[in-house]
């Protein structure tokens, strides 16, 4: 019996080796490379994520939001390998400098970025949701409500 637990405990470290708590490789995560489209927006608004491959260490991505064909938001994202780890950043058009998460918890289908001092939101997440479909999250205090925003999405062809 005592075989068996070391037996799984030491599957289970090997396993968690290139992922784990704030410890991922970006070349792996290739299910975020491409381009996205929101799946649940209003009619007449279209919400597009596109990501670049990890080559050199860092994806860059750009998500625009549109109404009536008019685009009405946009912002420039990166997460860049950084040692064993990763940091996110996104940074909005007005804004005079990105906002950085820090990599706090990654496996190989999800990715979470926190920075518990930004007003809204503290985490970004990314999840592998299945063949075609990303799940994107912002969450945290918003003032002193505590609040989340998903984006699912579906894989789109890129033109």
């Amino acid at each position: 019996m005592k075989f068996k637990i070391v037996l799984t405990m030491i599957v289970f470290i090997a396993a968690s080796s290139t992922f784990g708590q704030g410890k991922a490789d970006i070349a792996s995560v290739k299910w975020l490379t491409g381009c996205w489209q929101k799946d649940n927006d209003k009619v007449g608004t279209l919400t597009l994520e596109q990501w670049t491959t990890s080559d050199g260490g860092t994806m860059f991505g750009i998500g625009r939001t549109f109404k009536s064909g008019k685009l009405v938001s946009w912002e420039m994202m990166r997460i860049a390998q950084d040692g064993d780890s990763a940091k996110f950043s996104a940074q909005l058009p007005n804004a005079s400098t990105a906002t950085f998460f820090s990599l706090k918890a990654a496996t190989k289908d999800e990715l979470i970025f926190e920075n518990p001092q930004n007003d809204f939101p503290q985490r970004v997440i990314y999840r592998n949701a299945g063949p075609d479909k990303l799940a994107a999250r912002i969450e945290g205090k918003n003032g002193e409500k505590e609040m989340a925003i998903d984006f699912p999405f579906k894989r789109i062809k890129c033109e």
